[in-house]
């Protein structure tokens, strides 16, 4: 098996770095719960006759759970690549 490319691996370290950064700023915590909260909300106020709201709704909220998601995964990621790095170091 080949040894990982180190100008990727730095580059996946680096959007790990970032995606941590975005995971821990309160403001965009904040920004997910205010939004999460107001779909909820909309969604509790609908009439049963509104299913088109509903699933708008829920679809905005999907979406704020999968940028979360995809924020963890580039995380990950990062996690993975730094240990990869800090391996290919060791090596040398």
């Amino acid at each position: 098996m080949s040894e990982p490319n180190m100008e990727q691996l730095l580059t996946d370290a680096e959007r790990g770095r970032q995606a941590k950064e975005l995971l821990e700023n309160p403001l965009l915590a904040e920004a997910v719960e205010v939004l999460k909260a107001r779909y909820y909300a909309e969604w509790l106020a609908t009439q049963p006759a509104e299913t088109e709201v509903r699933e708008r709704l829920h679809n905005a909220a999907t979406i704020v759970d999968e940028v979360n998601a995809h924020l963890r995964a580039v995380l990950g990621n990062g996690k993975i690549a730094t240990a990869a790095i800090d391996s290919m170091k060791k090596r040398r």
